[in-house]
């Protein structure tokens, strides 16, 4: 009984308004003699108890799925699994085309010349397709698998590729490492790095020939592998960092000091991302071009967000992740809406965890400077986003410097918010609340059949002009698609509504009125009277068509005003 209590003591506090309303009505409709106050007292006090009983004893079904879980725990791979994969990639691979994989993987933005990003929204999802062109691909020497090992996506570890699917320059698939195969492809790298920090170290003491690695120098080789690629995502990165940190220090003075800050530097870069390596055949020239395509749902953040999909509406605004902004020399992004009668509102570059803008200006890498540049057309049908290298300065491969912190791909993300070309949909909202308006005004004012006697009218007519809107509302939505009718503003949505909401109610009271009669009026002038009712449904119907015009022309100035700049 207690928690039956409670429930009801909880939807009262929601239900407030509701109840406030619906008190403030009957006493209304009594006080104007419209209703006796008994029967209407008991009905309504009915309906608020079957509300309440419903609310409580047949709450809302859970449509949870009652499916047991199939998930399991990732776990790291262990070090003699790491050890088999890096020999798979040793036996399996030419020589070239794993050292290419470890130049543009350790020094990235010396290797990727341009990039260009094209997202375009269907529906409720947007279609994301990605061209990345390396250079840099004379100096390797040629396999005779005439195969290069290529990396052409990063993303943060726990995220996963909906719709994946690489290709090369003639948009053929191209087969992609495993997992297993990708860790093995890190192990040489750090292997690589490992065999340099002796080189250059034995070649500043000038101490002869590098010896190899040691059993024990393996080990930790392998040990930092396996921290750094852990699949658990965000846990404990502190406490591998630490790890990381007491490996490197455990290699003795048989390597640089620079050397080790390149390892620890690579492996810390590894703790938040995963890479997809693709097997590409080597061209004949210089340039190797790569891409993908996948699908991209938009988050449900922000409460308008949240708001159109209560009400079925498809989304405006897109976050899309930039992982590649400032490794690649240039890079290009373009969004598109999903149909051309929709422009771009706003465009702005934020930190992929949170809703803070980056300052570009201080982004850095070493004294470089970046020419950065949004669409110089406000108000056009798509979001462009140009962001080049400049200057003579150099652009550290992992991790990079944003923002005076360190940070790892895909940390950057563009957000972009379309809205309708004005008028669209507010434009019909505006047409049809004028017609509504204009019937229930003339209504009230001319007081033609609401005064219960029928006389000579013509109720046929009388029906015909009061469904008017609804022919109306028809025609002028025959011209749009199913895509723009979702696409309109809440504005919009919630305009239609209640211009509807207006309309019953006018049929409704109309069919009261003429049998039964309101006899409440307000004297005007003299020999001249008013029906309150329709007096006050009349103000309402014309409260809500300036309101709407007052947002259309708001849409309408802000549109020509990006447009012309003026």
């Amino acid at each position: 009984m207690r928690e039956q209590t409670e429930k009801v003591i909880s939807w009262l506090r929601r239900s407030w308004p509701l109840l406030v309303a619906c008190g403030l009505g009957t006493s209304l409709v009594v006080y104007l003699g419209l209703i006796p106050w008994l029967p209407l007292t008991i009905a309504v006090a009915i309906i608020v108890g079957v509300v309440i009983v419903v609310r409580i004893f047949a709450p809302l079904r859970d449509l949870t799925p009652k499916s047991r879980s199939f998930e399991t725990a990732p776990q790291p791979m262990d070090i003699v699994d790491l050890g088999r994969a890096e020999d798979y990639i040793d036996t399996h691979y030419d020589v070239a085309a794993i050292d290419y994989f470890i130049k543009v993987f350790t020094q990235l933005p010396d290797h990727l010349s341009r990039v260009d990003e094209d997202v375009h929204m269907t529906g409720r999802v947007a279609r994301s397709t990605t061209h990345l062109i390396f250079r840099g691909v004379r100096d390797v020497d040629e396999t005779p698998q005439g195969i290069l090992l290529a990396p052409i996506a990063w993303a943060r570890k726990g995220k996963l590729f909906a719709d994946f699917r690489p290709f090369n320059h003639c948009d053929v698939l191209m087969p992609t490492l495993t997992h297993w195969q990708v860790n093995g492809l890190v192990t040489v790298a750090v292997r690589t790095l490992f065999e340099g920090a002796i080189r250059d170290a034995y070649a500043r003491a000038k101490r002869g020939k590098p010896p190899e690695l040691s059993i024990d120098e393996r080990l930790v080789l392998l040990q930092m592998v396996q921290t750094a690629t852990d699949p658990v995502p965000g846990v404990d990165r502190s406490a591998r960092e630490q790890d990381l940190t007491r490996l490197v220090n455990s290699l003795d003075d048989k390597f640089s000091t620079e050397g080790k800050k390149v390892i620890w530097e690579f492996c810390e870069s590894l703790i938040d991302i995963y890479v997809i390596v693709a097997e590409v055949g080597q061209p004949s020239g210089d340039n190797l071009m790569v891409g993908y395509s996948n699908t991209i749902v938009p988050e449900l953040s922000g409460k308008e967000t949240k708001l159109r999909a209560k009400h079925g509406l498809l989304p405006t605004s897109l976050d899309v992740s930039n992982p590649l902004v400032f490794q690649a020399n240039s890079y290009h992004f373009e969004a598109f809406p999903g149909h051309g009668d929709m422009y771009v509102y706003d465009q702005r570059i934020e930190q992929l965890d949170s809703d803070r803008p980056v300052q570009l200006d201080k982004v850095s890498g070493q004294h470089q400077q970046w020419f950065i540049r949004k669409d110089q057309q406000q108000g056009s049908p798509a979001a462009h986003l140009y962001v080049r290298r400049q200057g003579s300065g150099t652009v550290p491969g992992h991790p990079r410097q944003l923002n005076g912190s360190r940070s790892t791909a895909g940390d950057v993300k563009s957000v972009i918010e379309f809205r309708e070309v004005p008028p669209g949909g507010l434009g019909n909202a505006v047409t049809v609340s004028f017609v509504t308006a204009m019937i229930v005004t003339f209504f009230a004012v001319s007081g033609i059949g609401i005064d219960g006697s029928s006389g000579n009218i013509r109720h046929d007519i009388t029906a015909l002009m009061l469904t008017l809107p609804a022919f109306l509302a028809a025609a002028v939505g025959r011209g749009m698609t199913a895509e723009r009718v979702l696409s309109t503003s809440l504005t919009a949505f919630r305009g239609l509504w209640v211009v509807a909401a207006t309309s019953l109610i006018a049929v409704l009271l109309y069919i009261y009125s003429a049998n039964r009669g309101i006899p409440v009026e307000v004297p005007i002038f003299p020999n001249y009277k008013l029906n309150v009712v329709w007096l006050l449904l009349a103000l309402f119907s014309i409260g809500t068509l300036l309101y709407l015009r007052r947002r259309k022309n708001e849409e309408r100035r802000h549109y020509l005003r990006v447009r012309t700049g003026k």
